[in-house]
């Protein structure tokens, strides 16, 4: 089956369960479908634990011929239980994958008198089994289905894609741009980095201590930094060399301003993470690959989109992107600040569009703190944000108390309001990514 067949199977199984349902469930329904798809994914990595047949077969031998959406629910959302729990005999661990949390589609769907069809459900699983999803993000194999397909499905699946301006954009380009984004990115901060690390007379001091002379101005091989980039071949480029351009890549800021389901972040986290690899095994380092890849989010990667449910699908792919390259589960980083529900063109905050009054100096068009509180107060929100990235337990409190600090720190610094706009969307720029937008953080 390739990803055409398997979008024509998606849509006759969402057309096919939506079918004289109420319109407000419908986005449940999808939903569900996308739940239905993670649990088959971790089933096969072995991560349930095993009874005498799989764990969604199992579950759904208790129902006759319909699954009641208030039940559903339930089990879905169990899946965000901290610390795991145990559904009839299988264990079930606690991944904090962002799709199984509760959200406003189950809300709106908790009717105990609707239900999905078991038959069509079994029908949807065994289509699962027949496409063999392969849980990894390596598209070198452009005939199998892996976890791009979730965004393909997303931006194929959505009524207005033309209102939304969203359309799937082909791996292969995706990854042309990523690896152009990341040249360029050595090009232009070389002479940054150059400078950082240099002494005098040419030589480099590098964070571990050690010197060395072999870098000049011109030590950017337009032709290594092609291969190691597009190919992940180190090359002859020296120990100097790829630590300098490790460097670079482990601290540029990438943010997508219309990040639709996540397709140029999880490029460049793709990318990223290869060449990473390529030159810590080159250098004789240990590592982890899922490490590379939650550092890099946390550090490099941000994204904003005025459709919540592309941003959901967004934080999904990067989470799986992370346990794809895990032997065994783990908790995975809250990415709820690192890719946000927002209007990125203006300012906007509950229905009005908004003109924060930061603190400036002289009509400074950067706006610069000369009233201490106001920088300590964002430089808290950053830390908050950064505890909150790895935080395992907790969770829905902590995004609670952050929010609720936002909304002090935005009325304390003042805004004029300039307008009306639809949709009750809290979002800007140097509020909400104050660790990349602020120069005074």
């Amino acid at each position: 089956m390739d990803k055409n067949k398997f979008l024509k199977a998606f849509k006759s199984a969402y057309t096919q369960m939506s079918k004289d349902m109420p319109t407000e469930v419908q986005p449940f329904i999808k939903q569900a479908l996308y739940r239905f798809t993670i649990i088959h994914l971790i089933e096969k990595q072995g991560w349930i634990g095993k009874q005498r047949q799989s764990f969604i077969e199992g579950w759904l031998s208790q129902f006759d011929n319909n699954v009641p959406f208030d039940v559903l629910i339930d089990m879905f959302t169990s899946f965000s239980d901290e610390g795991g729990c145990v559904i009839n005999g299988y264990t079930i661990p606690f991944l904090n994958i962002n799709i199984f949390r509760r959200n406003e589609f189950d809300d709106a769907a908790y009717w105990p008198d609707l239900s999905i069809s078991k038959i069509d459900l079994i029908s949807f699983l065994d289509m699962l089994d027949v496409a063999d999803i392969k849980f990894t993000d390596n598209v070198s194999d452009e005939d199998a289905i892996t976890l791009e397909v979730l965004g393909f499905v997303f931006e194929n699946m959505l009524v207005d894609r033309k209102e939304k301006g969203a359309f799937y954009t082909p791996v292969q380009i995706v990854n042309y741009m990523c690896r152009e984004s990341l040249i360029q990115s050595i090009k232009a901060n070389a002479d940054k980095v150059y400078k950082v690390y240099s002494v005098k007379d040419g030589v480099i001091t590098l964070e571990d201590g050690t010197v060395s002379n072999e870098i000049g101005d011109d030590w950017i091989n337009a032709e290594l930094i092609q291969n190691l980039i597009h190919k992940f071949d180190v090359g002859t480029l020296t120990e100097m060399q790829l630590k300098l351009i490790f460097t670079i890549i482990t601290n540029i800021n990438i943010n997508d301003p219309a990040v639709g389901s996540g397709a140029f972040p999880i490029g460049m986290l793709y990318n990223m993470t290869e060449v990473q690899a390529a030159i810590l095994d080159k250098l004789g380092y240990t590592y982890n690959r899922h490490d590379l890849k939650i550092s890099n989010i946390e550090k490099c990667l941000t994204g904003v989109d005025i459709d919540a449910g592309a941003i959901e699908v967004c934080k999904l792919r990067m989470g799986l992107s992370i346990l794809s390259e895990c032997k065994e589960p783990i908790i995975l980083p809250n990415m709820d600040f690192r890719f946000l529900v927002g209007n990125s063109l203006i300012p906007v905050h509950n229905g009005k569009i908004i003109d924060i009054e930061w603190p400036v100096n002289d009509g400074n068009s950067f706006f610069q703190f000369d009233k201490k509180d106001v920088k300590e107060d964002v430089e808290k929100l950053i830390e908050m944000k950064r505890l909150f990235f790895h935080l395992k337990n907790g969770i829905f409190a902590a995004k609670v108390e952050i929010l609720k600090y936002r909304e002090w720190l935005l009325d304390t610094i003042g805004y004029k309001v300039n307008g009306d706009i639809n949709g009750n969307i809290s979002f800007d720029w140097k509020l909400d990514f104050p660790d990349v937008f602020n120069p005074h953080k």
